[in-house]
């Protein structure tokens, strides 16, 4: 039985020109976990000296690590409070 172009049904990616396409629907999704995330990193601050790749190149490993595995990113979180707990307790 041949189906006639017209009854086929596109399942998947939908183009944007008549409706609200894939990329319409994915877009702010991808921008909306990009400036969560973002907002989320705060990588230490290099040392004195430190290469200029440092600034860039930190910041987007929290990025990436923030988007795909938020768990770390709370890992270092709590791992760094008790650090900073056990240093106060020291002085």
């Amino acid at each position: 039985m041949a189906t006639s172009p017209s009854s086929v049904q596109h399942i998947g990616f939908t183009p944007s020109p008549n409706q609200r396409g894939t990329i319409d629907v994915l877009w702010p999704c991808l921008f909306t976990v990009f400036i969560c995330t973002w907002t989320v990193v705060h990588p230490n601050i290099p040392q004195p000296g430190a290469p200029w790749w440092h600034k860039v190149i930190d910041p987007a490993i929290g990025l990436v690590l923030a988007a795909l595995a938020p768990e770390l990113i709370l890992g270092v979180a709590v791992r760094e409070w008790l650090d900073a707990r056990w240093s106060a307790k020291m002085l």
